[in-house]
């Protein structure tokens, strides 16, 4: 910790965790989100469904275990992780919202690094690079080196926003497309660019991927449907005017090459 510093000024977030059948995983994150150097307010998770007995009996020990810190909602169906994010988001009672995923865990200063960024540059988004654990160390907040994103434009062009790095204000009006099941975390950020570009890229390595390295499990595993939902995502940018004719070109071209690279690499990993 800082000792100059108020951990009291940082500490106004909500940690939302969807979760689905996954407890053997959901632990870690948990515990990498206890385990902050400036801790969260509250631990929302919120099962998206699951019907598995022991999954159930499983989450509610995690609950009584944590008892105070995390709350576990559960939602009678499984409706995917938008749904599940946005309950989430509407519980959160902090001035910010962070959204791990449960399968991802976060580096010990993830939370101080990035709200620290956020309140001295006025921004409503801040996101990051992920990383292999263990986690390296980080720099002192007097040298954190950021990038501010200033258009939706710039959002296109740089790599995709991964929702388990990302820090909200929770009273952003938009939330994810319920209807998307895929690409809707892009969707979101595209949307909220639009209303203002304020969005902080923090270039550290702040959380660690558990899911399969090659991308082949989970929903990001899946290539094409991951494209058909970006690509609509572009669709409804030019419906809405965001983009005129030849951006909106260049960056679907962008996109196809983009996509097609990263299926050659998994064809040939």
């Amino acid at each position: 910790m800082h000792p100059s510093r108020d951990p009291s000024s940082l500490d106004d977030v909500s940690v939302v965790i969807p979760h689905y059948e996954r407890p053997d995983l959901l632990r870690d994150a948990i515990v990498s989100a206890l385990g902050q150097t400036v801790a969260p307010r509250e631990v929302i998770v919120v099962d998206d469904g699951s019907t598995d007995p022991e999954t159930i009996e499983g989450l509610r020990e995690m609950e009584a275990e944590f008892s105070g810190k995390v709350h576990i909602h559960f939602l009678p169906t499984n409706g995917g992780p938008s749904r599940a994010r946005n309950a989430g988001w509407d519980l959160a009672t902090s001035e910010y919202v962070a959204f791990l995923d449960c399968d991802d865990t976060w580096h010990p200063q993830k939370l101080e690094l990035q709200l620290y960024a956020m309140r001295h540059h006025d921004s409503i988004i801040s996101c990051h690079g992920a990383a292999s654990a263990p986690h390296p160390p980080m720099p002192t907040l007097s040298a954190l080196k950021y990038v501010r994103l200033r258009s939706v434009q710039q959002l296109l062009w740089r790599s995709f926003i991964a929702t388990s790095s990302v820090v909200i204000r929770r009273d952003v009006p938009q939330r994810f497309d319920t209807d998307m099941s895929h690409g809707e975390d892009f969707d979101l950020w595209v949307r909220v660019a639009e209303a203002g570009p304020r969005i902080l890229y923090v270039d550290l390595p702040l959380y660690a991927r558990r899911a399969d390295p090659s991308g082949t499990a989970g929903l990001s595993g899946n290539l094409s449907a991951m494209f058909s939902g970006h690509f609509h995502a572009l669709r409804e940018m030019r419906r809405r005017g965001t983009l005129s004719p030849l951006p909106f070109t260049l960056i679907a071209v962008w996109t196809i090459a983009r996509f097609g690279r990263l299926r050659l690499r998994r064809l040939f990993a």
